[in-house]
């Protein structure tokens, strides 16, 4: 199958090439051309066995497998380069689903002790959205005020500031 594959592949018949590197048995190859061929549920599966697990739990996220994306995502290690960003689309889609104790949670981990900086910044903001989402004002102003102080002209942190101080000067 993987002679088959590439012949496929240099004929550029990337549906047979996809499906003979699957039978192949080396599913990173599968997984990009399925995906280059938008047979995004095969080249999730195939990310997966590759053991890829950011690029299969985000392709299941796009095509909005939510509790298969979670349970794909979950198993990055912390180490993964694609950590932060796996965590922030659990963080998103338990808050979809009506789990906001969970997504502030996954939050308030990723961010215990770690520095304001371009990695953790959209963290913060998506942690104050929600707590405001819930009035909970004040954890909301510290997580806005250290967004603002690490950028003060992110999206529209002026503005959630300026609401944020009003709700707690509400009597």
């Amino acid at each position: 199958p993987l002679m088959a594959a590439e012949s496929f592949f240099k004929a550029n018949d990337m549906e047979n090439a996809a499906e003979m590197y699957e039978r192949a048995g080396v599913p990173v190859n599968a997984a990009g051309l399925f995906d280059r061929i938008g047979q995004k549920e095969r080249a999730a599966l195939n990310f997966e066995r590759a053991g890829r697990l950011y690029e299969a739990g985000r392709r299941y996220y796009e095509m909005e497998r939510f509790d298969k994306a979670i349970e794909v995502l979950q198993r990055l290690p912390d180490s993964d380069d694609h950590f932060l960003e796996a965590t922030m689309i659990v963080g998103e889609i338990l808050k979809a689903k009506g789990f906001v104790d969970l997504a502030i949670d996954k939050y308030r981990k990723v961010l215990a002790g770690a520095p304001v900086d371009q990695f953790t910044v959209e963290f913060r903001y998506r942690l104050a959205r929600i707590l405001m989402e819930r009035g909970d004002w004040s954890e909301a102003e510290k997580y806005l005020k250290e967004v603002a102080g690490g950028d003060l002209h992110y999206k529209d942190i002026q503005a959630l500031l300026d609401e944020v101080k009003r709700k707690i000067a509400e009597p």
